[in-house]
């Protein structure tokens, strides 16, 4: 599902991309947290927050390690939301920059040899970028889905679905 989503953005004139819009990527994160904090507490009760805390701490520390590691553990949603949003935004300008540069040549300016040069050189460039894009969507898709199976293999979710 999240790779025909992020394919939909390559689409010219598509408005409404759900993976480029950063509240919606983090509603898709706060689920997976917590559907990672549920499922940790439905397995290991109240030995979840030992989760937090190394092995061989001293107690007077443990309750701000407790803290400290459930800030970080909370800060994954935002890691997970930014790393997605950031990269496919960005190929998605590129995209765009490349191919307004070939409309603005084509449309704008008076045509001649260099600029029917350039313009075939941007094409060329412009759809070996989309085929990059389209890996990057296919690639960034695959990386939010083994993050979420190891953030739920982390807890033990996944014993248990």
């Amino acid at each position: 599902m999240l790779v025909t989503v992020n394919l939909t953005g390559l689409i010219p004139n598509v408005i409404v991309i759900p993976t480029l819009m950063p509240s919606m990527v983090l509603i898709f994160s706060l689920s997976l947290l917590l559907l990672s904090i549920g499922t940790g507490l439905s397995i290991y009760k109240a030995r979840f927050g030992s989760f937090f805390v190394p092995s061989g701490c001293p107690e007077s520390i443990q309750s701000l390690l407790i803290f400290i590691e459930s800030f970080t553990y909370a800060l994954r949603v935002v890691s997970l939301t930014l790393r997605l949003v950031a990269n496919l935004a960005s190929g998605h300008l590129l995209l765009k920059m490349v191919f307004g540069i070939i409309f603005y040549i084509l449309f704008v300016l008076s045509l001649n040899v260099i600029s029917l040069t350039v313009v075939l050189l941007c094409t060329i460039l412009g759809f070996m970028l989309l085929g990059l894009e389209i890996g990057i969507n296919i690639l960034q898709a695959a990386i939010y889905c083994i993050l979420a199976d190891m953030y739920l293999l982390e807890t033990g979710g996944l014993n248990k679905l």
